[in-house]
């Protein structure tokens, strides 16, 4: 009797991989967390802290809306903006597992008919240089506001008229646009939409069952979601979140995933365990007794790895210098950076250890989502009020890595809220409002004699669709653009610049109703004038539309085209039979027995000649 329960003692030692306890201290968590809450005037938060076998703390603190007050807690969902581009990432990785697409292929293999700005970028261009921000073109930041009802096989189309402003690869320029376009080249590939995937690829075998995606989110889910605020004349008001979705038809892949903490929990230690997913329990429940720990050890891991590890890392690896400002130990009391870019990753280094991380900001919610690979711990930090949101979950995720890396925290509840000072005098004192906003009738219309006729019609871009300007009933010229942007001209000078004033869904955009300069030139006589550049779009590369013969694109229902019938005719992996394409790589079958062999043969031997 006593052999057997040695045995199984020696079976659990080696093959569970338990974590080491932490000694965390909830209440401590929680006072740190609910004082950056008040002194950043943040609605709601949400907080996960992992290691690779455990999740040792999930929870959310504020309020869903503070119109109700209900609660957020580690169920409540948030969009977790451009983190999305790390799912979009490991959709890819799964497909280049599963040789569909390749990272360092040309799009040509996959778009038969591509056409990029120069010869050049058409025939190089890759995945990588897409998930990496290596293209080289403008943000374009307004475009992925004005949810214009196009697919993302035209989106690719369209590409050919984006402008150049560097050479290919030859510098880091973000766009959630090149995201997007990966994924529509993985659905070619595949023959899968991207919100299918996400599902098939990482909701369900994770366990995710919490979270959604944008175009698919229900009332219940609605409901279950922390809504975001902008603070507009010094009182908080709530983001159109559910009437503004719709512009993740198209841009899903850059922004469109909500999620909450027990789920980016899973998330989180999936890439700390390179795309395998460890049946594990969570500290705060009781422990497992012996025959629940021989089950779990006595487990093949195998039938766990949901995606290759060797590609999934491929994700995780720098390709590209950034230059994000490093926190340096001359400073301050360690040294945090953020060096390169991956594919949809950032990597630097914080405490000296890699770390892996991508931000995210959309509406008025800003997210983190950080692990230090060799530490084996990871945390998820989401807001939802964006008034200086990025310092509040960065302040939230220091603090939470020192626990976990079993540091003394080096922020208190003060500091933490006075950052970066006491280390760098701030040059102003931090605001707890935005300015008093101001109305467009500060904006007194110079007296130019101009005819508002002369500006009315219809412009059209080969790139980013049309913008619309006509004279409402009250003799003001508005205009429009896509399905979501709505606003007002109102004259600058008598050199034909206007100011364009957002109204309707996108009004929280601007609170402070600063305006973006649009600019009117080309003038034509019994025509008008035939261009304009609009800054809402990219204030450093406003795009041209000009007046002419339309750019109309194919029409499908919510976005979405005819996948079926572009795609490459490929078997989808759930329905394929066991192949070496069709699984994901787990390298040598016998490599995860051999520890636990040698293990059980040593206990053994001690029992035997103890």
């Amino acid at each position: 009797m006593g052999l057997l329960v040695l045995l199984a003692f020696c079976l659990v030692s080696q093959s569970t991989p338990f974590a080491t306890a932490f000694k965390i201290s909830e209440a401590d968590v929680k006072a740190f967390v609910n004082s950056v809450l008040k002194c950043y005037n943040i609605s709601g938060l949400s907080l996960a802290m992992v290691s690779n076998t455990q999740t040792v703390f999930t929870g959310g603190f504020g309020v869903k809306t503070y119109e109700k007050g209900d609660p957020v807690d580690s169920q409540t969902l948030f969009n977790v903006g451009s983190v999305t581009k790390s799912f979009t990432a490991t959709i890819a990785a799964d497909a280049v597992s599963r040789e569909k697409i390749q990272w360092d292929q040309p799009l040509q293999d996959t778009f038969k008919d591509l056409k990029l700005s120069d010869d050049f970028r058409t025939a190089k261009a890759t995945l990588r240089d897409l998930l990496g921000h290596k293209m080289c073109v403008p943000e374009y930041w307004g475009d992925t506001t004005v949810a214009e009802n196009i697919t993302r096989q035209e989106m690719i189309k369209r590409l050919e008229f984006y402008e150049n402003i560097c050479d290919l690869r030859t510098q880091y320029r973000y766009s959630n646009q090149m995201v997007v376009s990966a994924a529509a080249a993985v659905e070619i590939a595949t023959c899968q939409y991207w919100e299918d995937a996400i599902f098939d690829k990482i909701y369900k075998p994770l366990g995710m069952s919490k979270s959604n995606i944008a175009s698919r989110m229900t009332d219940a889910d609605w409901d279950n979601t922390a809504f975001s605020y902008t603070r507009i004349g010094g009182k908080p008001v709530a983001n159109p979140e559910k009437e503004q979705a719709i512009m993740f038809d198209n841009q899903g892949p850059a922004g469109g995933v909500y999620s909450n903490a027990e789920d980016m929990a899973k998330y989180l230690r999936f890439h700390l365990n390179n795309g395998k997913v460890i049946d594990t329990f969570f500290l705060k429940e009781k422990p497992l007794s012996l025959m629940d720990q021989n089950e779990l050890a006595l487990k093949d891991e195998s039938d766990h790895q949901v995606i290759s590890a060797k590609e999934l890392i491929e994700t995780h690896e720098p390709n590209y210098r950034t230059s994000y400002e490093p926190y340096t130990t001359d400073i301050y009391p360690v040294q945090s950076s953020i060096d390169e870019y991956g594919m949809g990753w950032r990597t630097g280094y914080y405490r000296g250890h890699k770390k892996v991380e991508h931000t995210g900001s959309y509406s008025s919610y800003t997210c983190r989502n950080t692990f230090l690979p060799d530490a084996g711990v990871g945390v998820w930090v989401c807001e939802a009020s964006g008034f200086d949101g990025y310092t509040a979950n960065q302040v939230v995720s220091w603090f939470a890595l020192d626990l976990l890396l079993g540091e003394k925290p080096w922020l208190t509840n003060v500091t933490a809220c006075t950052f970066p000072a006491p280390w760098v005098k701030p040059e102003i004192k931090k605001p707890t409002t935005s300015p008093p906003t101001t109305t467009t009738s500060k904006f007194q219309q110079p007296n130019c004699g101009v005819n508002f006729t002369e500006y009315a019609g219809d412009y059209y871009n080969k790139a980013f669709g049309t913008f619309r300007v006509w004279i409402n009933s009250a003799d003001h010229l508005v205009c429009s653009s896509g399905r979501l942007l709505n606003c007002s001209l109102m004259l600058i000078d008598c050199n034909n610049r206007f100011n364009l004033f957002i109204s309707g869904t996108l009004e929280y955009r601007d609170p402070t109703k600063e305006g973006f300069i649009t600019q009117f030139s080309d003038f034509v006589k019994d025509s008008g004038y035939q261009s304009v550049a609009l800054s809402y779009f990219d204030g450093s590369h406003p795009p041209l539309f000009q007046r002419g013969k339309q750019h109309k694109p194919v029409d499908y229902p919510a976005g979405r085209g005819p996948l079926s019938g572009i795609c490459k005719k490929t078997i989808h992996r759930r329905d394929a039979k066991t192949t070496e394409a069709s699984q994901p790589s787990t390298g040598n079958p016998m490599k995860g027995l051999m520890m636990p062999i040698y293990g059980l043969v040593t206990c053994i031997l001690l029992y035997l000649f103890n």
